[in-house]
């Protein structure tokens, strides 16, 4: 079967961003208590939806869909853990929203809309998370 191109520039943007976490997570590793096991299941997950995307794009019309989604929530699980709503790196999840702007439209595409604000919203109760304090927190940063 062929692939669109559409799918092959999305999987490999997202293998990117899997690549991407997973050093942000490792260089954290020594600075940081890293809640490893929530944040390898997250990355895990993109890992396997993109896999799965990867092979049944033709036959999965929601995949697309189901992939941004595994994303957004993700991202939001390591944004929770490096600094919630005040981590400088919150602009990402504009990304997943650019990227559902180029390959969904409709419902699809304002779900994923949706599901951002709503990660970014929900991030607003970890912004001290793992903190004593706001200075500590922008040390860190």
């Amino acid at each position: 079967m062929h692939r669109s191109p559409d799918t092959r520039w999305l999987t490999t943007l997202r293998w990117l961003f899997v690549i991407g976490e997973l050093l942000v997570v490792a260089s954290w590793a020594s600075s940081r208590e890293v809640p490893w096991p929530a944040l390898l299941a997250a990355i895990g997950a993109q890992a396997i939806s993109n896999a799965a995307l990867s092979r049944h794009a033709e036959t999965w019309p929601d995949g697309v869909l189901f992939g941004l989604v595994i994303d957004v929530i993700a991202l939001a699980t390591l944004l929770a853990s490096g600094g919630g709503s005040s981590s400088p790196y919150c602009v990402v999840l504009l990304v997943q929203v650019t990227v559902a702007a180029v390959a969904l439209r409709g419902v699809r595409l304002w779900s994923v809309v949706a599901l951002a604000i709503g990660a970014y919203a929900a991030l607003f109760a970890f912004a001290d998370a793992g903190h004593a304090s706001l200075a500590e927190h922008l040390r860190e940063m």
